[in-house]
């Protein structure tokens, strides 16, 4: 069996996700409703309080609990992906997946009025145009996710189908459930949780084949394709803390404690107007963590803050905790991870034992330090950051700016981020303009190509650099808004029904030629012999017969390169572990894999053990590698 299918509908959590409360209650009573379970004999295992913890870490959230739920959460259906070139196949559809395929389509629209250009085309029609292709959906929903949140979708085609490639294709609406992509029984579970939609990405080397289905199966590279944040979240999905010691009070007193710190931050998202706790005692045994929004998706942190406060710490002795903490820090071998997420748990309290810390020898636990300092709002602490951003060859230097994105937006910020556009190292300079475009600053002119993509140019100094997204938003940026084709160029791509020429009577200019068999006639059009017209032209800029999709065009920009048509470095984003996931999506049954757990993985923006593990004898942070883009979230 395809691994797909073994792994898009693994079950979930255990037990259902409590209702949400009002935020107004609260220092009133909490967010939990229910009364004391009454047992007759402990539901939970007590194992015990986490031992070979320091002394500044006991009676912390961390000592009396393990994070779980923590493994990604497979959904999958089966999908319609429609406006392939002629490489679909539906006809070796199993059966039942046809069926219902078909009585899906009938409920969206086909055969009626409600979609444009589909009025007499019926499913069954439909499904034997070589044009579409009945495929897997599927998404990897991430710890934490909220309603609202985009996701990556994904779509491979059926193992027994004859498609060649999805390559130009678009996914039609489908929602994706628990067990839906099962061969005798589609559809899964009752409940959906994601909603998934979208043109599709596949693998750029791929990108400008063009094999038909008789030709034979092509390489899986081309049967794979990525629906960049196509997939839309519908149901909450908490993280959740397992009592270490269970007890209907502590497990009161932890939701208290979290809820009185997280307060301010409590969500109020949802269409009947009520706030979402940020945790909610589930029972003596669980607590369900809901990551505010404003976390803008980063789970570990907000998880590593939540975990390293104190239970029965008395507001009038915090200052004494946080001194202990900054004392700490200082002594070789510190956790500082750790260190630096208690900081934070304690709040503005701890910032005159931070600022101190600013100016260690070691870089580490300066960057420790301006972390906490930072997300507290100190600014000498952003000063710090904004100084180790800017500073060639600083070890934390990358590690700033993942933080400092994670800032509210300010010129100073901003200023320190121009100044990394011209840096060495190719992350570094991709990092800062991720926060410029974030921060809409007018060193990055972005502009929507159709509803294809966002095309950045990016005023820039340095050297030529060709940046394309794979995940979440479709972005491509420019580096240099004259980052030039090298000319006179011959290139063709799609079997030469698309040919990019020097003009023969305009040197100056390139001539684009497409003659695809959708089209009528062919079009042609001119272009400067630059990157950003080039892609902004295909795309449809100009003249909207040409409407080429974001994955077509980073395909054929990438081609260039590597033909050396084009004096720049092209950089494709990492796609980190989206191969091993689909090949093995851990099984989270049992309420995902626990904090302290052997073999737990790597927080890709710090390389040190996922929020509120306990790293006992080593150091708790480590610089990210300048030379490789992080794993962070988009």
């Amino acid at each position: 069996m395809h691994p797909v299918i073994q792994h898009l509908g693994k079950p979930f959590w255990r037990g259902a996700i409590s209702a949400a409360c009002a935020t107004g209650l609260l220092l009133l009573g909490g967010c939990s409703k229910n009364a004391p379970p009454k047992v007759a004999k402990p539901a939970y295992t007590n194992i015990g309080l986490r031992t070979g913890l320091p002394a500044y870490l006991k009676d912390t959230v961390l000592e009396r609990s393990d994070l779980s739920n923590t493994g990604v959460l497979a959904v999958s259906s089966y999908g319609l992906v429609v406006n392939l070139r002629y490489s679909g196949d539906s006809n070796t559809t199993p059966t039942a997946v046809r069926e219902w395929m078909i009585k899906e389509m009938y409920r969206h629209g086909f055969g009626g009025h409600r979609i444009p250009g589909y009025q007499e085309m019926t499913p069954e029609r439909a499904l034997a145009d070589k044009r579409n292709s009945i495929v897997i959906a599927g998404a990897f929903i991430p710890p934490g996710a909220r309603i609202g949140q985009r996701v990556d979708a994904y779509c491979q085609a059926l193992p027994q189908s004859n498609t060649a490639s999805l390559a130009g294709g678009t996914l039609y609406q489908c929602e994706l459930r628990l067990y839906g992509a099962n061969a005798l029984d589609p559809g899964g579970s009752v409940n959906k949780y994601v909603e998934a939609r979208g043109p599709l990405f596949i693998n750029p080397a791929y990108a400008l084949e063009t094999p038909k289905p008789t030709e034979g199966v092509a390489r899986s590279g081309a049967r794979t394709a990525t629906v960049m944040g196509g997939g839309l979240v519908t149901t909450d999905r908490a993280l959740q803390l397992r009592l270490r010691t269970p007890q209907w009070s502590i497990s009161r007193a932890m939701e208290m404690i979290i809820n009185t710190r997280f307060q301010g931050v409590a969500d109020k998202h949802r269409q009947d107007g009520r706030g979402l706790c940020v945790a909610e005692a589930q029972d003596d045994g669980y607590l369900n963590l809901y990551v505010p929004v404003s976390f803008k998706g980063n789970w570990e942190r907000f998880a590593g803050v939540a975990t390293h406060l104190y239970i029965n710490l008395n507001p009038s002795v915090a200052a004494v905790k946080a001194q202990e903490l900054a004392e700490a820090a200082k002594r070789p071998g510190a956790m500082l991870e750790d260190i630096s997420f208690a900081l934070e748990g304690l709040g503005p309290v701890a910032i005159p034992y931070i600022i101190p810390l600013l100016a260690h020898p070691a870089p580490d636990v300066r960057y420790a330090a301006a972390r906490a300092g930072a997300y507290l709002g100190d600014t000498a602490s952003e000063d710090a950051l904004i100084t180790m951003a800017k500073t060639p060859g600083t070890p934390f230097r990358l590690n700033a700016i993942l933080t400092l994105a994670d800032l509210p937006n300010n010129p100073e910020i901003n200023r320190a981020m121009a100044s990394c556009l011209d840096a060495a190292e190719s992350p570094v300079r991709i990092n800062a303009y991720k926060v410029l475009a974030a921060h809409g600053d007018p060193r990055v002119i972005s502009r929507q190509i159709a509803d294809n993509f966002v095309l950045d140019v990016v005023d820039s100094k340095g050297p030529p650099l060709i940046y394309a997204t794979r995940t979440g938003e479709p972005r491509l940026a420019v580096f240099g808004g004259r980052t030039a084709i090298n000319q006179p160029i011959t290139f063709a791509a799609f079997d030469t029904e698309l040919t990019i020429t020097t003009d023969a009577e305009k040197p100056s200019q390139l001539s684009v030629f497409y003659r695809g068999s959708e089209l009528s006639q062919p079009v042609k059009t001119a272009s400067r012999p630059n990157v950003a017209e080039l892609a902004a032209r295909l795309g449809g800029l100009g003249d909207e017969k040409l409407h080429f999709g974001y994955g077509d065009i980073v395909g054929i920009l990438q081609s260039m390169a590597d033909r050396g048509k084009v004096s720049a470095t092209f950089v494709l984003q990492d796609q980190p572990g989206v191969d091993d996931v689909l090949v093995d999506t851990p099984d989270t049954t049992g309420g995902g894999r626990a904090v302290g757990d052997p073999g737990i993985p790597q927080t890709p923006a710090t390389g040190a053990p996922r929020a509120g593990t306990p790293t006992a004898g080593v150091n708790g942070l480590s610089p990210v590698g300048n030379g490789a883009a992080p794993g962070r979230p988009n």
